[in-house]
């Protein structure tokens, strides 16, 4: 019987992966977060990638995660330009295959399941001078053996 392997955490891998491809936008250093911290807007821009549900071709060795991304920003040009530029990260990233450094697993295919579209949000985020654009994109990990 095959060994199963344990699986990598794809968010980890998501987050290092765009810190690398997507490190600044207009020369500002991007805050990459998987929850809103409490005091927030003077963080601009920000996105916070989420893992929102996911399955396996073959759950000892694949993760087929399904993530929501949500971009933040002044502007709604600027939120719009940077949903537009974390998708070409997560498009660049998978084609490479990116490897993380740190979790041992890879992100080897990207396919855009919704977005990115405008969203106005809901209270805890939302705020007159705030802008968001969300996506949901499904990416597939596994582990490096």
């Amino acid at each position: 019987m095959k060994d199963s392997y344990l699986l990598t955490d794809s968010e980890a891998i998501a987050l290092e992966a765009l810190r690398e491809y997507v490190p600044l936008f207009n020369d500002t250093e991007i805050k990459y977060v998987v929850k809103m911290p409490d005091e927030w807007l003077h963080l601009l821009p920000i996105v916070m990638v989420r893992r929102t549900a996911g399955t396996s071709e073959d759950p000892s060795y694949l993760d087929q995660a399904v993530f929501t991304v949500h971009c933040f920003a002044s502007t709604r040009r600027d939120a719009s330009l940077l949903s537009r530029l974390v998708r070409k990260g997560l498009v660049d990233a998978s084609k490479a295959p990116f490897v993380s450094t740190i979790e041992g697993g890879s992100m080897f295919r990207f396919r855009e399941i919704g977005g990115p579209f405008y969203s106005a949000g809901n209270d805890n985020v939302h705020h007159p001078d705030v802008f968001r654009f969300v996506a949901s994109y499904q990416l597939m990990f596994r582990p490096v053996v």
